[in-house]
This record gives structure tokens, C-alpha cells and sequence, in this order.
């Protein structure tokens, strides 16, 4: 199923599978910020990925001697979550551990969704819990997909000059290349920006960034608990993710242990973790 709240601004839709946020539409202009999930270009509007972000090397990591095979961003985003409640202006959905998920990954967890909708800005805040009597190491973050009309028209500008420039991956993995250093904060979209997959900012200090096309701001992402921040879409596909992440992909040389992994997370028994991202939305018409 699909939940539904608004205020007076945005109408939000949220669907229970994958927790996953699939419309934010303006009614002042009925304009729909988020990419509608071409199934021809990519399937998806913004999904949730939990346990891990990106890709394992080899697609497995290792705990207590045995070996887990999990995919790419983890296993939320194809689970049905439950829906925990629905206000006027918030959803929370719960996804808790089950026999398939510990097939996977072998930790009790439960993983709460929030979406909070306050003006023309919607919150969307994670909340873990180790529900484990052992310590649990996991990845989260957000892949929101947003509309554009030409990529090559699109920029993006962050609240300072990153601190570092982007990584590249090669093969779904981080590798020491990077694409360039930027010495301003916008990064300008070209049709081959991302014919090397996603740009990946590794703890660039950036907490802010405004999606801009044809020089008119469309909407702002704040993410000031998410360290890492990764940039993509298909080639000169008409759509573009922001997605603050609080761990990332595996780096090429990695020794497959989940507690080692670069911006894993790591809860104690029975303790929450809790973090999160805005988007405010603007009403300009391009």
C-alpha cells in the first residue's frame, strides 16, 4: 500500500514496501519533485539501504568464521516494512529481523522509518536498534531520485568547498581515483559525469546541498548526521539522487570484515542509533 499526508505546501506519498518515499508533490504548482521509477531507465523513486551501503567486495563479508553473501545497499529496500502509524503529518514504518534477514546478516535489529512532513520541508529519520546480545556493525542512507528535465542542465551546490574530492568506484567498488578537486562548492552535471558510476564523498565536511537546474533552485537537502554523501544517476538519464549516507561501498582492497569496513557503524547490545536527512522543497517553476 501506498500513505498518504500533506499540509497545505506538499503532498507526500510513502509506499510500504521498502519504506520507500515515492511522490512529493507542490500544490502550488502540482509539480513532482521525485523521479517516478521509469521501470525502461531505473526501477526505483528512493530507496533505503540497510544493512550496508553500496557493495561488499565479492558481494560477502565475513563474522565468526562463516561467510554472508548480501547485495548491493543491503536488504530494506525489497522488504515490506509495517505500518507502525499515520498521522496528518507523519508515516513511521517497522522492519524488524526475520529468518530470511539473519540468513543474511546474522543480528537482531529493529529499523524504524520516519517521514514528518512540517511546512515545505519533509524529514526522514532512521532509527536502529541492536536488539542483539552481541554488537552489531551495519551501514544506512537515503537514495532519493529527483526529477530533472536535462541532466546537462542540472548543478548541485553545497553549503562549502568539499574537503576532499570524490572518489570513483570501479566495479561497484571505491578505488583511490578520484574525479577531480573541486575548488568551489558547485559541481557542475555533464552528460558523462557519471559514465563511471557515482561520485563518492568520503567525509567531505558537506552537510548541505541544493539541487539547481536551468539556474533556478529546486530543493535543498540537509544532512548534517550523514557523513558520507554519494551523486548519480544513469547517464543522461532525467533524474538525479543526493543520498546522505552514514557508511559507504567497500573499497577495493578490502578484507570483507564487516566491523572494519570504512563508516560502518557499530551498536552495542540493545543500543539505538538514530540519524537522518531534510528535504525543503522550493516552488519555482523552470
Amino acid at each position: 500500500m501506498i500513505q498518504t499526508i500533506e499540509n497545505k505546501h506538499i503532498e507526500i506519498k510513502v509506499k510500504d514496501f521498502g519504506a520507500e518515499l515515492c511522490s512529493a508533490r507542490s500544490k502550488k504548482n502540482n509539480k513532482e519533485y521525485m523521479w517516478q521509477a521509469d521501470v525502461n531507465i531505473w526501477p526505483r523513486y528512493s530507496p533505503i539501504l540497510f544493512p550496508i551501503v553500496g557493495e561488499l567486495k565479492e558481494n560477502y563479508f565475513t563474522y565468526q568464521n562463516k561467510k554472508f553473501e548480501l547485495n548491493r545497499h543491503g536488504f530494506a529496500r525489497n522488504s515490506l516494512f509495517e505500518l507502525q502509524a499515520l498521522e496528518q503529518h507523519q508515516i513511521v514504518h517497522k522492519l524488524i529481523y526475520n529468518t530470511k534477514t539473519k540468513s543474511v546478516f546474522p543480528f537482531d535489529f529493529s529499523f524504524l522509518v520516519k517521514h514528518s512532513l512540517r511546512d515545505k520541508t519533509l524529514t526522514v529519520t532512521f532509527d536502529i536498534q541492536n536488539l542483539s546480545n552481541t554488537s552489531m556493525p551495519f551501514s544506512v542512507g537515503g537514495h532519493p531520485a529527483f526529477a530533472v528535465s536535462e541532466l546537462d542542465q542540472v548543478s548541485i551546490r553545497f553549503n562549502k568547498v568539499p574537503n576532499s574530492p570524490p572518489n570513483l568506484l570501479k566495479r561497484g567498488l571505491i578505488s583511490d581515483e578520484t574525479l577531480m578537486d573541486i575548488k568551489s562548492k558547485n559541481l557542475t552535471i555533464e552528460k558523462n559525469t557519471f559514465n563511471r558510476d557515482a561520485l563518492v564523498f568520503i567525509k567531505s565536511g558537506i552537510q548541505e546541498a541544493t539541487l539547481i537546474e536551468k539556474g533556478i533552485e529546486i530543493l535543498k537537502l540537509s544532512f548534517a548526521d550523514m557523513p558520507y554523501l554519494g551523486i548519480w544517476s544513469k547517464p543522461n538519464a532525467p533524474f538525479i539522487c543526493i543520498e546522505p549516507w552514514n557508511g559507504v561501498a567497500d573499497f577495493w582492497n578490502s578484507t570483507n570484515d564487516l566491523f572494519q569496513k570504512e563508516g560502518i557503524k557499530i551498536l552495542a547490545p540493545y543500543e539505538n542509533f538514530t540519524c537522518g536527512y531534510k528535504i525543503t522543497f522550493y516552488d519555482e517553476v523552470i
